[in-house]
């Protein structure tokens, strides 16, 4: 499913003008391919370029993103001729005329270029509709914005968490719009695409103003939500219902997206749900004997601390305003669930842990992975792991891997750092 971006504004259609979009498609069996091959193709050109790349480099990166559609709505297969072979020429500060994926084959090892970036470069690229009018502006805007753009691609190359895409979005929502006389183009739909191809762990979201992605962010009712938020509803959809990674998501249609929203939560067959109806109810002060069977082998000072943290992120939860709930079935069996935490309509998932071991962490990922799924609303909840205190390195760096985040609590339990911080209520 191609992206069509031939909008005035971007994902944030309560902003700026009307949306209007061309019809032409890709056939779905060629969208992945076709998303990955320009995934691998843009990574490889960027480790060819210098520590500051010229404008002209950085807008051949886009370029590598988009596709041409003929006029009768037909998106055209091989792109050499008027994206790829333009796009390396600048990239690669080499002559390229090619008009196929041929004479584009002859012309790169005719100019040295490395045989295994070459070889890319003949697969199918581009997956991107982007708005004509916007090709050429969108030039001059990346060279006014060099150092901007380089960073944040930098950045994008060099992602290890969810929470630095984040941030990443976030500097991608303050940047000014592409202008033309009529209408503003949101930044991100021209860089989230190449933000998406360049993080190694695929999981930064392509937001932009295709029909596909608007559906998707209003099934999560965050049509009108700032960028980081949208990049939340989104990314909290990987790892859900087969949708592995950013590109995957990206191919998602309605049926997949309902599959991995999932409402209600899917429960085992052998569920035996004899309390609440398995519904969450509020969280309530813990006692030794109301520990989960999965912490019977803890010793009694790692009990006692576990019950201390959950009533703690009680305490801290109520200041908040928050609503936190505990479980009541026991096929999913969780410590605690804050419904709209960051003032959004996401909710978190969170699984204490007294000791921050690799196996405890493992533990804990795989608890809340199974959790999550039988849960109502899953796509709209995050996962995290609260500690006692800041994990080591080890915990912090498989966490992040996994796209968990990561919770401790201050020397007096009493506020909570790390990937979510919760802030008293204004009295």
């Amino acid at each position: 499913m191609m992206h069509q971006t031939k909008a005035a504004h971007g994902a944030h259609t309560h902003r700026r003008g009307r949306a209007w979009f061309n019809q032409g498609q890709l056939m779905d069996s060629d969208h992945l391919d076709r998303e990955r091959n320009t995934a691998l193709l843009i990574r490889a050109c960027w480790d060819t370029l210098p520590q500051e790349p010229r404008p002209d480099q950085l807008h051949g990166l886009c370029k590598l993103t988009w596709i041409t559609v003929g006029t009768g709505g037909d998106a055209a297969a091989d792109t050499t001729r008027s994206v790829v072979a333009p796009a390396l020429s600048a990239i690669l500060s080499v002559g390229l005329s090619a008009k196929n994926r041929d004479q584009l084959a002859q012309e790169l090892q005719a100019q040295g270029v490395p045989t295994a970036l070459a070889r890319l470069a003949t697969k199918n690229i581009g997956f991107v509709n982007f708005y004509n009018a916007y090709r050429n502006l969108s030039r001059g805007w990346i060279a006014e914005h060099q150092a901007l753009i380089t960073k944040l691609f930098r950045d994008a190359s060099n992602m290890s968490a969810d929470s630095d895409a984040r941030s990443l979005y976030s500097a991608i929502e303050k940047m000014p719009p592409i202008q033309n006389r009529a209408a503003a183009l949101p930044p991100v739909n021209l860089l989230s695409p190449v933000v998406a191809c360049l993080d190694p762990r695929s999981r930064s979201p392509i937001i932009n103003g295709r029909a596909g992605v608007r559906r998707n962010l209003r099934r999560l009712n965050l049509s009108r939500a700032t960028l980081p938020e949208q990049f939340d509803g989104l990314v909290g959809l990987i790892n859900q219902a087969g949708i592995a990674d950013a590109f995957v998501l990206d191919c998602a249609d309605k049926a997949d997206l309902e599959r991995a929203l999932a409402l209600p939560g899917t429960r085992p067959a052998h569920s035996n749900n004899t309390k609440g109806g398995g519904l969450p109810r509020p969280l309530s002060d813990r006692d030794t004997l109301e520990i989960e069977t999965l912490r019977r082998t803890l010793t009694a000072t790692q009990t006692r601390l576990h019950n201390k943290m959950t009533n703690a992120l009680k305490v801290i939860c109520a200041a908040s305003q928050l609503r936190v709930a505990e479980a009541t079935d026991p096929e999913c069996k969780f410590d605690a669930l804050i419904y709209g935490y960051r003032a959004t309509e996401r909710n978190l998932l969170v699984e204490a842990k007294s000791s921050d071991d690799p196996a405890v962490c493992r533990l804990a990922v795989g608890q809340l992975l199974d959790y999550r799924r039988l849960l109502p609303e899953c796509a709209a909840t995050d996962i995290a792991v609260l500690f006692p205190k800041q994990p080591r390195r080890h915990a912090q760096e498989f966490l992040r891997y996994v796209g968990v985040k990561m919770l401790w609590f201050g020397p007096n339990l009493d506020v909570i750092e790390g990937d979510v911080t919760f802030e008293p209520a204004e009295t």
